[in-house]
């Protein structure tokens, strides 16, 4: 389940162009349409798309975040892609962390964002969001947006390019020394193996730069200690790398 996600659905239901779910919560859309089950999720990571509409948006995601009584409301600092965060609702019925992120530096603006308070610099862009920043990866996200039950997000095609990226960050980033919790590393890998349940052969094209990542993950991800098992219905993880090899035309 995705703690939020109806509510959220409900409140921009007519604004499935404005934006589209990635990290968890477009995990468990995508594999609860492959009818397979997903690890919980309490966060929504959410990438606005910038068009005509999106001053009604961002006015609609300000009574959201008021409605849900958000506690702490955060916005990157500088002159960077932009990244919105709410955490700590009052009504515990509502996600407990909101992040809005917007490739654009301009254009994106909250009615009352005087109450916003900058997002510490440690802290930084969550690891799938930094990746918008390259161009490529971003129009893949674009091309592969899905829209069901009222909701837009990305599915497996998409997902498992972002995540594989995604765990290549925060691996080199905690070789290097950086605070990275080892959590989130596992939780892209495994990510990976449940949603590689869900791929057929030949199913997307990726950019030779996003292709390049993947098989560096995959060179990775076969000296990883994990039970395919436990997460699809694969015994081995050289059927899983085989799979995803397969789906995306992979050498």
């Amino acid at each position: 389940m995705v703690k939020g996600l109806e509510l959220f659905r409900d409140h921009f239901s007519d604004m499935t162009d404005q934006y589209v779910l990635i990290g968890g919560a477009a995990s468990f859309l995508a594999l609860a349409e492959g009818e397979l089950g997903f690890r919980n999720t309490r966060d929504l990571d959410i990438v606005l798309l910038q068009n005509a509409e999106s001053k009604s948006f961002t006015t609609r995601l300000w009574d959201f975040v008021n409605a849900g009584g958000y506690e702490i409301k955060q916005r990157s600092d500088g002159s960077g892609p932009i990244l919105f965060r709410f955490s700590k609702p009052a009504d515990q019925s509502y996600p407990s962390q909101l992040e809005f992120f917007s490739k654009l530096t301009e254009g994106v603006s909250l009615a009352e964002e005087a109450t916003i308070t900058p997002i510490p610099t440690d802290e930084g862009l969550t690891s799938l969001s930094a990746i918008l920043l390259d161009e490529a990866y971003f129009e893949f996200l674009k091309a592969g947006m899905h829209d069901s039950g009222g909701l837009s997000f990305i599915k497996a095609d998409r997902l498992i390019p972002f995540k594989a990226r995604a765990w290549l960050d925060l691996t080199t980033r905690k070789a290097a020394g950086e605070t990275v919790d080892s959590k989130n590393i596992l939780k892209h890998r495994n990510d990976v193996i449940s949603l590689s349940e869900l791929l057929e052969p030949e199913m997307a094209t990726l950019p030779d730069s996003i292709a390049t990542d993947l098989l560096l993950f995959l060179d990775h991800l076969v000296h990883e200690d994990v039970e395919p098992k436990k997460l699809c219905s694969s015994n081995d993880i050289n059927q899983v790398i085989a799979g995803i090899k397969a789906a995306f035309s992979l050498p």
